[in-house]
């Protein structure tokens, strides 16, 4: 396959042809047939809002991971500000891809509070703490599903 955006928009409308439906980590069990897009932004978030446009036309909604300890961009700075806001004002989700090469931790327990650490910054980011932007809950769930509740569960 192409990693072009035109052989993205291929790929999706295979996916639909093929009987599938796109589905997110909350609702997957109620589709049938679910497809679950996520999508880690390791790398520029210019480009996941790029995608994230496109998904839009498409019908598509998808759950973009973004780094808080990324050597490639700040999740702070203004320009990613923006376009964290761009993907969710596009019906996606944002939650947080946490590298744990990042770090030097010596146990689990040290691992699980630089995780809430950076899932607070996340949040603080998109002002998810504050009754917030976005209509879309902040995700941990590049974590097991157990650890992930037990460490960070979702917001009420």
């Amino acid at each position: 396959m192409k990693f072009t955006y035109d052989a993205y928009k291929d790929l999706i409308e295979l996916i639909k042809e093929h009987g599938y439906h796109f589905a997110d980590y909350h609702n997957w069990q109620e589709v049938s047939h679910p497809c679950i897009m996520r999508h880690d932004a390791d790398n520029s978030l210019e480009k996941a809002a790029e995608l994230a446009k496109i998904e839009k036309t498409l019908g598509v909604k998808s759950t973009y991971f973004v780094l808080a300890s990324s050597d490639f961009y700040n999740i702070c700075s203004r320009k990613s500000r923006q376009n964290l806001r761009l993907i969710i004002d596009c019906g996606h989700e944002v939650g947080l891809h946490f590298d744990e090469t990042a770090y030097a931790f010596s146990d689990y327990e040290e691992m699980a509070q630089i995780i809430v650490k950076e899932g607070k910054i996340l949040r603080e980011v998109l002002n998810f703490n504050g009754g917030g932007y976005g209509a879309t809950p902040f995700q941990c769930t590049d974590l097991p599903k157990n650890c992930s509740q037990k460490i960070f569960p979702y917001p009420e």
